[in-house]
């Protein structure tokens, strides 16, 4: 079994940038660098719990995410064009050595309880081929695979509402049994950083670096309210 974070580099006018305005790329750039230290910390210390392996799949040099992994952690570079490929390309290579389940994690979803990582696993080794945790926008925060399922990207258009609709109209067209998990909330616009503000003052959730730059960056005062936290 492994747990993959699917990992951007954090450079200024690459990463989260529909949180700009109010946010600089700058600013931007460091929140999500953030985002994914906590991702990876937080999964790090359940996959070693598990006794399961973490590969960090990058879009960059290695040397850039290193110092945001945990010890022991493996590196996978992601290949393809759009995300599309790049998670089905992913899901071959990670299989390719017969190792079991793989489940992708983003890193736009510094809170994603760890529940849903261990409810994909579970509906993976209870037979089913795929599972998925949508989030809000109409995506998904996570991807389960028991075995590369190329038919669950063909045409799916990333980035857009439908994503999470459209891979389950793909899995029901090529007979993939898909488990759909309890949705969560990731952060793409201003109003869910501002949720995502109040989840971390008002929760015992832990990620440190994701708190203290939102402190640092004054985000409360400077992006409109969002929906209370589920």
């Amino acid at each position: 079994m492994l747990l993959a974070v699917f990992a951007k580099a954090p450079e200024p006018g690459k990463v989260k940038t529909r949180l700009c305005p109010p946010l600089t790329h700058e600013e931007a750039a460091t929140l999500y660098a953030a985002f994914l230290g906590d991702t990876l910390e937080r999964l790090g210390a359940h996959a070693r719990a598990r006794g399961i392996g973490l590969v960090v799949a990058h879009d960059g040099e290695e040397r850039v995410f290193r110092p945001l992994a945990p010890p022991g952690a493996r590196f996978l570079r992601q290949r393809g064009e759009g995300l599309a490929a790049r998670l089905r390309n992913f899901f071959e290579d990670a299989s390719a050595g017969g190792g079991g389940p793989v489940v992708v994690v983003g890193s736009d979803a510094p809170t994603l309880p760890l529940d849903r990582v261990e409810a994909a696993f579970a509906a993976l080794a209870a037979g089913r081929a795929a599972a998925i945790c949508p989030d809000e926008g109409g995506g998904y925060c996570l991807i389960g695979l028991s075995r590369p399922c190329p038919a669950l990207f063909e045409g799916v258009e990333m980035g857009s509402p439908r994503v999470a609709e459209q891979t389950r109209e793909r899995a029901e067209r090529a007979g993939i049994a898909l488990a759909v998990l309890e949705p969560w909330h990731d952060v793409d616009t201003p109003e869910d950083l501002s949720r995502l503000a109040a989840e971390l003052r008002d929760s015992p959730v832990e990620a440190p670096r994701t708190r203290t730059a939102l402190r640092a960056l004054g985000v409360e005062a400077r992006c409109p309210a969002g929906r209370p936290p589920a």
